[in-house]
């Protein structure tokens, strides 16, 4: 037996370090010290170890704890900061946007020349009322505001959670996408192209709103996608078809 020859194993923190001929503080079941010079905790379950402090002097434990816990406090203020902007930017957005959405359903529906509501009410096996029901439970998220910084963990999306609602949208949706839906989900992303459109004057293109009939046509694309129908036929010829009136098989059948 010899005494232990790290002199600086001690201190005020751990009295009994003053004991030089102790073996890892008399708990040799839960301690080890295999290089006779600090002490380890001995992790059964994963077969490592632990540096406990006090044994190794160069680390300041206070200091550290007081170091981690900052930088999770700022990890869970920006994460909060980040949830709530873009939760009150979508609830904004959702607000302004549904009411164009139900505008369009009550047209269809007096509209004997159309045979798109009677078409989504045979696929989807819903009345119309369940229709309007499931289109006042969708979500908006204005890609130009702080939605855009949402995460997919963040609206209960499970699949690539890590990724923001811009990145997912900028892979997904091919040029000119001017609406994207999660197929099956009342999740909508909208980039500013469906807000803003641009339009020729004389020979310069100058930004303009985009109609309300624009708008409604793309939400009432997208709301087939919220009741997991998918393009028939591909995007183009399933916009062309609801344009026209949905007359006719759908494209692709």
């Amino acid at each position: 037996m010899s005494p232990d020859p790290y002199r600086s194993s001690t201190g005020a923190k751990d009295p009994q370090g003053w004991n030089r001929y102790a073996y890892v503080a008399g708990d040799p079941i839960n301690y080890h010290d295999p290089k006779g010079l600090y002490l380890e905790v001995t992790n059964y379950l994963f077969s490592a170890t632990t540096i406990v402090y006090g044994y190794l002097p160069q680390i300041d434990f206070d200091q550290y704890v007081t170091n981690q816990m900052t930088s999770m406090i700022q990890i869970g203020t920006d994460t909060l900061n980040r949830q709530l902007g873009g939760s009150v930017a979508s609830m904004i957005t959702t607000n302004a946007t549904r009411p164009l959405l139900d505008a369009k359903l009550d047209a269809l529906k007096n509209d004997a020349n159309n045979n798109c509501l009677p078409q989504l009410e045979s696929r989807t096996g819903l009345s119309f009322d369940q229709i309007k029901s499931a289109a006042g439970m969708i979500q908006y998220y204005d890609l130009s505001t702080p939605a855009s910084n949402l995460y997919l963990s963040d609206i209960g999306q499970t699949n690539h959670p890590d990724q923001t609602l811009s990145n997912f949208f900028s892979q997904q949706a091919p040029p000119g996408t001017v609406g994207l839906t999660i197929l099956g989900t009342p999740i909508v992303l909208l980039p500013s192209s469906f807000f803003t459109t641009t339009v020729l004057l004389g020979n310069t293109s100058i930004p303009a709103a985009t109609t309300d009939a624009v708008k409604e046509n793309t939400l009432f694309h997208e709301l087939w996608h919220t009741l997991g129908q998918d393009d028939l036929g591909g995007s183009v010829a399933f916009d062309k078809w609801l344009q026209g009136g949905c007359n006719g098989p759908p494209p692709g059948n």
